[in-house]
């Protein structure tokens, strides 16, 4: 699995380049956001990780917990994160890389 932290202004950025998700979902809330992608392999499995991490984020005042249901749409989220760099770079076009 992977694992990324996303600061306010990332995620913002995200969702500026983002105006419309093909998904039809919300925009990402604009605070620091982490990203875990689950593995395993079993749905068990999956399912006690989701619990654990969860219960870590909860315990940590995580709020707005979102939980992927598809593979398109975990890889939707990774790709935006992907592109995040170049969503950040396309806000300051005078500046170079």
């Amino acid at each position: 699995g992977r694992c990324e932290l996303l600061d306010e202004q990332m995620v913002t950025v995200i969702n500026q380049a983002n105006p419309t998700n093909p998904l039809g979902l919300p925009p990402w809330p604009e605070c620091t956001t982490l990203l875990y992608e689950l593995t395993g392999l079993s749905e068990e499995s999956v399912a006690e990780q989701i619990k654990i991490v969860s219960d870590i984020a909860r315990k940590h005042h995580g709020e707005d917990l979102y939980i992927a249901t598809s593979a398109e749409e975990t890889q939707q989220f990774w790709k935006y994160r992907k592109e995040a760099l170049w969503s950040a770079m396309s806000q300051y076009p005078d500046r170079d890389p």
